[in-house]
């Protein structure tokens, strides 16, 4: 169950697109099943300005065209929206109708740095020290004085992928064929990308990741 600081929102996570509206509303920690942004206002929810903020950024961010939308809505003088080019000025962008995808949300979350109410901040990673290049003139990393290719493929692949992995949701997991696959191409042999793998993989996710799942689930 959640509350007013720290609400539950899980109901929505298998939904694929969104309004603005309700984009902004979810940003804010706000259901856009209990409000809209004009009812955040009138009950003076205690976030009704960072919800009105979120969406005048998103409404700016499709303008710039960093923000792509599915489809997009200006607001006519009766109430009937119609679709519009995200650059045209005549019309108003309707937050009520105007849709962008799960995907292009997030993309924008996080260029932008946009704090989400409720998201997990991403795990610690260890602070690794950068060595001279050597004979192979791959730069290496040490851990508590130690220093390896194994470890520093092991850093890379938690800051490629497992930095933003939730333990609440396997469906975040990277699948080892991807894994593997990206440290081949940094210059890892297939057996030590393997093995960084298997080091960094949750117990419970040593097969696979859960990214064939993904098409259904994100």
């Amino acid at each position: 169950m959640g509350n007013e600081d720290n609400p539950d929102l899980t109901h929505w996570k298998t939904v694929m697109e969104f309004t603005v509206e309700q984009a902004a509303l979810l940003v804010s920690g706000i259901d856009p099943f209990e409000y809209d942004l004009l009812s955040t206002r009138n009950f003076k929810h205690p976030r009704w300005k960072k919800a009105h903020g979120v969406s005048l950024g998103l409404i700016s961010a499709i303008r710039q065209g960093t923000l792509p939308t599915i489809i997009c809505f200006g607001e006519t003088w009766d109430g009937h929206p119609v679709p519009i080019k995200h650059n045209d000025r005549d019309l108003e962008i309707s937050m009520q109708h105007t849709l962008i995808a799960r995907g292009s949300l997030i993309n924008w979350i996080d260029s932008e740095n946009v704090p989400v109410v409720g998201r997990k901040p991403p795990p610690e990673t260890i602070e690794a020290e950068p060595l001279p290049s050597v004979d192979d003139d791959v730069p290496r990393l040490t851990f508590g004085g130690h220093e390896s290719d194994g470890l520093r493929y092991v850093q890379e692949a938690i800051e490629q992928f497992w930095s933003t992995y939730d333990p609440d949701d396997p469906s975040t997991a990277p699948t080892k064929p991807e894994v593997v696959e990206y440290l081949q191409q940094q210059g890892a042999t297939k057996n030590l990308a393997n093995a960084a793998d298997r080091v960094c993989r949750p117990s419970g996710l040593q097969k696979a990741g859960l990214k064939q799942n993904r098409n259904t689930t994100r």
